[in-house]
């Protein structure tokens, strides 16, 4: 089903042209690849489930994010701060402002989604932005980011899409559907064999 799906993202981002070529980048910079190694370990923690009972009812939003830290099973350290510069005037309110979760919070909540809800009450916009070295509370604006993903792998069943979305009369659902399954039961296909 992961197979569809992703196979339809790429379907559903391609425009009626389906000519796509791929190029070797540039080796990585060492520095990035870890970067980006703690920033996916990071996102692993926002799946974390934490103990609603372990928050007094009203908090400061301060006091929270060093409880939650707190919080974190040994070995998963996290620092979880507030963007003051992004702010400005909004800081203290945000800062000293209470925490309140839902009026009868379920006994466990994703770390993520504590994070939502919190960032939801503040009365202005707030978002939050994973960097390497933890999670910062800020405005949306400053929670633009930028990823990039390795497509490699897709291109090089590309010749398989092109014959699915033939075969389904351009329906790239299909098309996807069509290709997951081919996927999963290693079958060729007979269009696309090189001789």
């Amino acid at each position: 089903m992961t197979l569809q799906l992703a196979f339809a993202a790429v379907l559903a981002l391609c425009p009626g042209g389906y000519g796509i070529s791929s190029q070797d980048t540039a080796p990585e910079d060492p520095r990035a690849k870890a970067a980006e190694a703690k920033i996916r370990r990071i996102r692993h923690l926002l799946d974390i489930e934490l103990e609603t009972r372990a928050f007094p009812k009203d908090m400061r939003l301060a006091d929270f994010l060093t409880a939650v830290a707190k919080l974190l099973p040994k070995g998963k350290n996290l620092t979880l701060r507030i963007d003051q510069e992004a702010f400005g005037k909004n800081y203290a309110t945000l800062a000293e402002g209470p925490v309140r979760f839902l009026s009868f919070p379920p006994k466990h909540m994703r770390l993520g989604t504590m994070l939502h809800l919190v960032g939801a009450k503040a009365g202005f916009p707030v978002d939050f932005l994973i960097e390497p070295n933890g999670i910062v509370f800020t405005t949306p604006d400053r929670a633009l980011f930028s990823l990039t993903y390795d497509v490699r792998d897709i291109l090089d069943k590309w010749d398989t899409v092109r014959a699915g979305l033939k075969r389904t009369g351009g329906n790239r659902e299909e098309a996807a559907k069509l290709l997951g399954a081919k996927i999963e039961s290693g079958e060729k296909d007979k269009e696309t064999q090189k001789p």
